[in-house]
């Protein structure tokens, strides 16, 4: 039941889920899967800190969520404007066709700056793992959760380098990154309302 929950919440669209597609389009599926690395790697850390409290802390001290919240709507803003002005700038070389040489940063930064998942992994854990599981109980679910988030942005890395769709994509790029740009935008907006 764990592993379906955890793969319905890493099939939801989301930043990642466009992070990963960018680099599948823009640069193959290595560095796809290298960003999908970095992103499962990022859920570790969620789940580490859910398991020893941490993110009960940072769920419940207004302050730390507030800070937290500004870091993630600051990223979201970032990458979003840049990939919206990268389509001004230089309508031959968007964002999607340009290297970058960083996708098991950028692939972490999107998932460890999500607000919603250390309040995901908090509600996961005390309330359908349970608060008196043990240190090796939480260790395996982990580990399960890990490998359902890399196994599905894997899927998305094999699936969006596949030459049709990767030479549409291509073919369409300078919209895309409109799009991917908006997306992250939106997303900034939807964590920006919860502070107020």
């Amino acid at each position: 039941m764990l592993a379906g929950l955890q793969l319905l919440s890493a099939a939801s669209p989301g930043p990642d889920f466009m992070i990963v597609t960018k680099y599948a389009v823009s640069q193959g599926r290595n560095w796809a899967l290298v960003c999908s690395l970095g992103i499962a790697s990022a859920l570790a850390v969620h789940i580490f800190l859910a398991a020893t409290g941490v993110s009960f802390l940072i769920a419940n001290s207004a302050v730390l969520l507030t800070v937290f919240k500004t870091i993630s709507i600051s990223y979201l803003t970032f990458i979003g404007l840049k990939s919206l002005l990268s389509t001004r700038k230089n309508e031959e070389k968007s964002i999607l066709t340009r290297n970058n040489k960083m996708p098991f940063a950028i692939g972490f930064l999107s998932n460890i700056t999500n607000p919603r998942t250390p309040i995901y992994f908090l509600a996961i854990f005390t309330s359908v793992i349970g608060t008196n599981a043990g240190y090796n109980t939480l260790f395996l679910f982990g580990c399960v959760m890990v490998a359902m988030q890399l196994l599905w942005f894997s899927l998305v890395s094999v699936a969006f380098t596949h030459h049709r769709i990767s030479s549409y994509i291509q073919q369409n790029a300078r919209y895309l990154d409109i799009g991917f740009g908006i997306s992250m935008l939106i997303f900034a907006a939807i964590v920006a309302t919860s502070l107020f």
